[in-house]
């Protein structure tokens, strides 16, 4: 809660409407047009008091910060916010520029190749065993981290970096080609070699 009500309070002070995801509900103290870079994931903003969104018993995974008017701002804020929070103790988070216009705050611990790795040990396999599709900043981790990472056409620098493969954009089904001719021919493989 410490953590959620300073980004929050850096948020407001920098001009952002900090927007909290709790669980299934995404929350903020109003919704801005800038909101849309979330709904096209289906993530829609529910106006809430500041009192709850303040609330020690909400428990928050990620706060965003959304501006398309300031998306090439976003880094320096980032570094800002950062700098901030390193003066003050308890104080502790990951911040990645997920896309242009959106500056994504969570838990250190909250990442995805954490998750997989999280999944992997539930289903008796090795990170090894996966295949991650990513583009963005924050899928950096796991592109790298997994047996074989693949970047999206329209992914960062960075993420093709980390990316041994890559694919077309999403406008060019990126996502059907990983399956198609990665994917598929590689589990038929070690079907055969079994």
């Amino acid at each position: 809660p410490q953590t959620v009500a300073w980004r929050c309070d850096q948020g407001e002070a920098l001009g952002f409407v900090p927007v909290l995801f709790s669980g299934t509900r995404v929350l903020a103290r109003e919704c801005t047009p800038d909101a849309r870079l979330i709904a096209r994931n289906n993530e829609f903003v529910q106006v809430t008091p500041a009192a709850e969104l303040r609330s020690p018993d909400l428990a928050v995974e990620k706060v965003l910060y959304l501006s398309v008017a300031r998306a090439s701002e976003l880094p320096a804020v980032r570094d800002r916010v950062a700098r901030a929070a390193a003066a003050c103790p308890g104080v502790r988070f990951d911040a990645v520029v997920t896309e242009p216009g959106i500056l994504n705050f969570s838990d250190p611990a909250a990442t995805k190749l954490q998750a997989v790795a999280w999944v992997c040990d539930y289903l008796g396999c090795s990170l090894r065993d996966v295949v991650a599709v990513g583009d963005g900043d924050n899928d950096v981790e796991i592109l790298g981290g997994v047996g074989l990472g693949v970047a999206m056409g329209n992914a960062s620098t960075a993420a093709r970096a980390a990316a041994a493969r890559s694919v077309p954009d999403n406008d060019h089904d990126g996502l059907a080609v990983a399956i198609r001719d990665i994917v598929l021919p590689a589990a038929l493989r070690s079907r055969s070699v079994r």
